[in-house]
């Protein structure tokens, strides 16, 4: 999958979906990864406010920890099913 335009909303946007995609918290590094590329990539634009580059970048980071909770939670789930049905 191929960020198509390097705006920033586009970029965020485009993250955003590979989080929401992530099926495994294996997937944390390399989504973690694209999140340090694209602060680079606001730190490399003056016409961003700071405050606002801090801001994208900390919402992608809520998003792919609530993320890979919700996985963590639902193996629990899963395990503790088996655990009482198997």
């Amino acid at each position: 999958m191929e960020a198509v335009n390097k705006h920033y909303g586009d970029v965020n946007t485009w993250i955003e979906k590979i989080i929401d995609s992530c099926d495994s918290p294996k997937q944390e590094q390399t989504i973690q990864n694209l999140i340090n590329q694209f602060e680079k990539m606001l730190d490399n634009d003056s016409k961003l406010d700071s405050y606002f580059r801090r801001t994208l970048i900390r919402n992608l980071e809520i998003r792919i920890n609530n993320k890979i909770d919700e996985l963590f939670y639902k193996k629990i789930k899963e395990q503790e099913k088996e655990e009482n049905y198997g």
